[in-house]
């Protein structure tokens, strides 16, 4: 191991031994914010441990009864299994010094984006400023820091997949998309480029990203498995039992969710005295298929900085579901926005879409108390900005050749 590589592992160690006892001097309490989705992971982990199941919804109510400070409105854990598992090193021990380590190492997780990202794509570099007011604004981020949830965690898997094989370190590429495996309904759209990028690549390279993905995946999965054999069953049980009108009094199951997706948009439009459930499955595949047809008749390499965050955007607004806190990964085309803005020479454009792409965010700020489902234009948003960026940036470098 080089002297590098053996600072960067001690100054991780030290990293997280710091986080853990800012945790344990300043604890979250129940209720406080960062706590309301995290208490779900934390007592399912647990759950998990005792040999019970975590998606049993009378287990969750009993638990949020004993539980100070808690909604007594019971919600169930969706996530696969595997989640807790992922999870565990911030969900062993009290809740309240593990709330606290999550949240501080989100904070951290955040700043490793905005390291990140720029490098992942290839761009202008912004300044230090810039980048740290970047993740800080960006609503998603914030809505997820503020229930606990993944989506920062989401967000990071993303930048650095992009950055690990932007610089050719492909196992850690693979192994980068593990957290990925958490919601794969909002990653559909990745998988004819994806297979087509794999199929583009030299052997050796195609072999260490797969060593590095289904290693990390399967050792997740065998160690979920070895703890709670009956768990993933318990999973397949839940969900297929979603639409059940026996459900505990106070859980929703996930076929009547309101999420900012055009899904939801489009049940609500054909509801009269039922939820049609059809437009979960068609939304998807639609997309899908217009997704296939497109790279289908594409030529040339899939070059991941282009196309991932109109894909980002485009398969988050089509999925299936999909919370505003999922929208963090959209950091990635924020960030894409931000950095081609900066390259652009034109002062007041270059000023019209910062302020733009920051203003987005403070719009979605506040709006903040609107019903999740109202935050689909978000993505789109984001989607068109970057599109109007790359088309100017595109007839820049057009103008410059002779």
């Amino acid at each position: 191991m080089s002297s590098r590589s053996i600072i960067l592992v001690v100054s991780l160690a030290c990293l997280v031994l710091a986080l853990f006892a800012f945790s344990a001097i300043h604890p979250l309490p129940f209720g406080s914010v960062g706590t309301i989705d995290f208490f779900q992971y934390w007592y399912s982990w647990g759950a998990i441990r005792e040999g019970n199941n975590p998606y049993d919804p009378i287990l969750a109510g009993e638990i949020q009864k004993a539980t100070p400070h808690i909604s007594l409105n019971r919600f169930m854990s969706w996530n696969p299994p595997w989640t807790f598992v992922l999870l565990s090193p911030f969900t062993s021990g009290p809740f309240e010094r593990c709330a606290m380590f999550w949240m501080a190492f989100q904070v951290v997780l955040l700043g490793v984006i905005a390291h990140v990202t720029p490098l992942a794509l290839g761009e202008r570099v912004p300044s230090l400023v810039l980048r740290a007011v970047t993740p800080i604004v960006f609503f998603p981020a914030l809505e997820s820091l503020y229930y606990g949830q993944l989506g920062v965690l989401l967000a990071t898997s993303v930048a650095l997949f992009l950055f690990f094989q932007q610089h050719g370190s492909f196992f850690l590429a693979g192994l980068s998309l593990l957290p990925l495996s958490v919601k794969p309904h909002l990653f559909v759209l990745f998988i004819l480029p994806g297979a087509q990028w794999l199929l583009g690549l030299p052997r050796s390279q195609a072999l260490r990203f797969m060593c590095g993905a289904l290693a990390g995946f399967t050792l997740l999965i065998s160690i979920t498995c070895t703890l709670a054999p009956h768990v993933l069953y318990d999973w397949i049980a839940a969900m297929r039992g979603g639409n059940s009108s026996s459900f505990t009094e106070g859980t929703i199951p996930f076929p009547f969710w309101q999420t900012a997706t055009l899904t939801t948009w489009i049940r609500i439009a054909l509801t009269s005295h039922e939820i049609p459930s059809w437009p979960l499955t068609v939304v998807p595949l639609a997309a899908l298929i217009g997704t296939i047809t497109y790279f289908l008749r594409q030529k040339g390499p899939i070059i991941w900085k282009d196309i991932a965050p109109p894909l980002l955007c485009l398969s988050l607004v089509t999925s299936s579901y999909g919370w505003v806190f999922d929208q963090s990964v959209l950091i990635v085309p924020h960030t894409a926005i931000i950095c081609g803005a900066l390259s652009l020479q034109r002062r007041a454009v270059r000023v019209v879409l910062l302020a733009t792409a920051f203003g987005l965010q403070i719009l979605a700020i506040y709006l903040s108390d609107m019903p999740q489902h109202f935050f689909v234009w978000l993505p789109i948003a984001i989607l068109l900005l970057f599109l109007a960026q790359r088309a100017m940036g595109s007839s820049q470098r057009k103008r410059k050749l002779p």
